[in-house]
């Protein structure tokens, strides 16, 4: 039981250092690769596929955050029932 509260708790922190990362500079890098992409497809610098390709960078960087936080969640959840059913 220990070492399954050691090993979730780890998991808890590493989820939570993804998300800091989000926060801090994953959020600001999505949108300005939007932005980026957007403003250079309609300037004619890039074609359409390297357009969506950035799309999907972005995208790839905000899927990755909202799994990091479904993971997280689930793993505050499962520290929770523990705890109640000790």
């Amino acid at each position: 039981m220990n070492s399954f509260v050691a090993r979730k708790k780890s998991e808890l922190g590493q989820k939570q250092e993804a998300i800091r990362y989000y926060s801090e500079s994953g959020k600001a890098l999505s949108d300005e690769i939007i932005k980026t992409a957007d403003k250079s497809y309609r300037n004619g610098e890039i074609d359409f596929f390297q357009y969506i390709q950035s799309l999907e960078s972005a995208t790839t960087i905000q899927l990755d955050y909202l799994d990091n936080l479904l993971q997280y969640n689930q793993i505050c959840l499962e520290l929770h029932y523990f705890d109640y059913t000790e």
